[in-house]
């Protein structure tokens, strides 16, 4: 496969789209907790009907807001168990937070490569990482 900036051809013709998307449903939302005064899970109503709603949605008994994807993978990662000392396996090529959330742990992020062709973690490359404290 050639790239574009090397002669191949042009895969994206049109610019992504904007972001975030939102509508009139986020802004009246926003504004309703803005105006309560109360922002946080701790003391508003907003975050936990939200909870309670998205766990409804999923058919799971509780679920957690986060403020970002960072957070998310820290807490998935703590509640999978993932404890210092610990080594977890994670692709090279991407977002800085993919490793640095198991770092938060404790754990190490262990590389492997990737599948051009797909973005994911290759296999063959995963497996050879694995060692008694891969978890």
């Amino acid at each position: 496969m050639k790239l574009a900036v090397n002669g191949g051809d042009v895969v994206r013709t049109e610019p992504f789209p904007s972001w975030p998307v939102w509508d009139e449903a986020e802004a009246e939302g926003l504004l309703r907790a803005l105006n309560s005064g109360k922002w946080g899970s701790l003391h508003g109503e907003e975050v936990r009907a939200f909870e309670k709603e998205f766990a409804e949605f999923q058919g799971v008994r509780f679920s957690t807001a986060t403020n970002s994807g960072t957070s998310a993978l820290e807490i998935a990662l703590r509640a999978a168990g993932i404890r210092a000392g610990d080594e977890v396996i994670v692709p090279a090529y991407t977002f800085v937070a993919t490793a640095t959330a198991v770092l938060a742990n404790g754990a190490m992020p262990i590389f492997a490569d990737i599948d051009p062709a797909t973005y994911n973690l290759e296999p063959e490359s995963a497996r050879a990482t694995i060692t008694d404290r891969t978890r």
